[in-house]
């Protein structure tokens, strides 16, 4: 029986409340325009286009929340709130706010974790990555290594070369069953950069082949290749 027959209920958990330091900017990167659009709402348009999510949480930087507020997300179920000193914490917070809600059952819902600063996932991919969970319980979208990848020390000297074909760049969205997801944020070390290297400590995690045009938002040179994207592709717009 396909995926979709036996689905289970998805939230997404959006993190963004970064500071935006390599952005430059006095604001969240989530807030900036392109083309018309907020990264944020490209970013949610595209997740709810899968009709598999069922609701949102979006955390951010407690100085602006009134300009999330003020978004349109075209009628998704969403709820903004307060994100914490680093993404480990505003996702916590976020896992958190779901458990506390009467409705949500944590063994049968599942947590979509995606980077705010993404807005070119392509509806396809969250499909994918959803769908797989289901199956595996753990997953993250990622792209094969297409470069030689060595290990540097501090000194620049070349310690090892890696085995590239056993490498993958990691992605978001990253999903996983809610229970999950909660007790490795229990069990968890601060600095951790993803919620994938959380959950590895506790259950498999599973890669689901990303997009290499699904990049994240992080300098301002980063701006005029998004906007190319949107012109040249049919993500949402």
């Amino acid at each position: 029986m396909h995926a979709l027959m036996n689905s289970l209920p998805v939230t997404a958990i959006i993190p963004a409340a970064g500071k935006s330091t390599r952005m430059g900017s006095a604001k969240s990167k989530a807030l900036l325009n392109i083309d018309g659009q907020t990264v944020i709402q490209r970013s949610i348009k595209s997740i709810a286009a899968s009709n598999l999510v069922t609701s949102f949480v979006i955390l951010v930087p407690a100085s602006q929340r009134s300009e999330f507020l003020d978004l349109d997300f075209g009628g998704a179920k969403v709820a903004i709130l307060d994100g914490g000193a680093e993404r480990q914490d505003s996702v916590r917070l976020g896992v958190e706010y779901l458990l506390a809600q009467p409705t949500v059952e944590a063994a049968k819902h599942y947590a979509l974790i995606h980077d705010a600063a993404r807005c070119m996932v392509s509806t396809q991919l969250v499909q994918r990555c959803i769908e797989a969970a289901w199956k595996h319980q753990a997953v993250s979208a990622g792209v094969p290594m297409v470069d030689s990848v060595k290990r540097v020390d501090s000194a620049g000297k070349v310690v090892e070369s890696l085995l590239r074909s056993e490498l993958w760049a990691v992605q978001t969205p990253q999903v996983f069953r809610l229970d999950l997801l909660a007790r490795a944020h229990r069990e968890a070390k601060a600095g951790a950069t993803d919620d994938a290297s959380l959950v590895e400590a506790i259950a498999p995690v599973y890669m689901v082949q990303g997009d290499r045009a699904n990049i994240k938002v992080t300098e301002p040179g980063d701006i005029p290749l998004l906007s190319l994207g949107y012109n040249s592709t049919s993500n949402p717009s």
